[in-house]
């Protein structure tokens, strides 16, 4: 299982943002991958209304699968 730093969270009326880093282990190379994830929210009624989540891709790939 992997771990969860507890997120940098910023929130508004109508929008917000976290950011928080994970470290988990590919089952398929058992390799070690550290990612950074950036999250946006929009919120209307007090209810999360558009949820986005951005993170580098290439880079999980590369550490996930090991570099060919």
């Amino acid at each position: 299982m992997g771990s969860r730093d507890r997120p940098d969270a910023r929130f508004g009326d109508r929008t917000g943002t976290a950011h928080w880093t994970t470290s988990d282990t590919f089952a398929n190379t058992r390799r070690e991958v550290v990612t950074e994830i950036d999250a946006f929210f929009g919120f209307d009624d007090n209810c999360i209304v558009r949820h986005h989540d951005e993170f580098d891709l290439r880079h999980w790939s590369t550490t996930a699968r090991g570099r060919t």
